[in-house]
Order: C-alpha cells, then structure tokens, then sequence
C-alpha cells in the first residue's frame, strides 16, 4: 500500500509544480504576451504531462463521440464521414510538409480549444 501512497503523493507534489510554475508565468507583469511553446518548453515535465493527459482522455473522447452517432441524421453522419475522409487524406501532404510545425500548431490549437 506505501508504494501507491508514495506514487499519489509524487503525481500531487508533481501537479502542484507544474501549477505553480504555470500561474507564476501567466501573473508576471512583464509577460505582455502569452506564449504556450515556451511555457512548454521552460516548465519541466509540462510538456510529457500534457501528452500523457491527453492519450489519456482520448479514450473519454471516443466513448463520448460514439454516444452522439446515434442521435445524428443520416445526413449529418455523411457529412462528418466526408469531413474525416479529408482530414485523414489531408494529413499525410502536411506532415510531409513539416511535421514538427505542424505538430506544434496542432497542440496550440488543442490548447485553445480547452
């Protein structure tokens, strides 16, 4: 039982640091500009954190997707079918384009979304 005790408290003392990080950036007077990459980049572990609690709610997000298929027209499912037949065959030509760009341009606009 110490050992998930132990593991509990280093994901709270973990969180509490990347929280306190974060807000100490966004409440300094001199940021006259909020820059998520460097954030990112400055903060220790916030990146592979935010990853990780992305992968998982990914499982929440497809469970929840599945549980509105249901209630949309036949329409509305063709319409998204297209729209996700786009994206996927999108995807590729971008990636081939800079992937690493892109990346980072996908992760802010998550973060956005939140």
């Amino acid at each position: 039982m110490a050992p998930k005790s132990e593991s509990l408290e280093w994901k709270y003392k973990n969180l509490e640091r990347l929280l306190a990080s974060t807000l100490q950036y966004l409440s300094d007077d001199e940021v006259e500009e909020i820059d998520l990459e460097y954030l990112m980049e400055h903060t220790d572990g916030l990146r592979e954190w935010w990853q990780q609690y992305r992968e998982e709610n990914k499982k929440a997000l497809e469970k929840e997707i599945q549980q509105l298929l249901p209630s949309l027209s036949l329409e509305e499912l063709e319409e998204l079918r297209t729209k996700l037949k786009k994206y996927k065959n999108l995807i590729p030509k971008v990636l081939e384009f800079d992937e690493e760009r892109v990346n980072k341009r996908l992760q802010l606009g998550y973060n956005c979304i939140l």
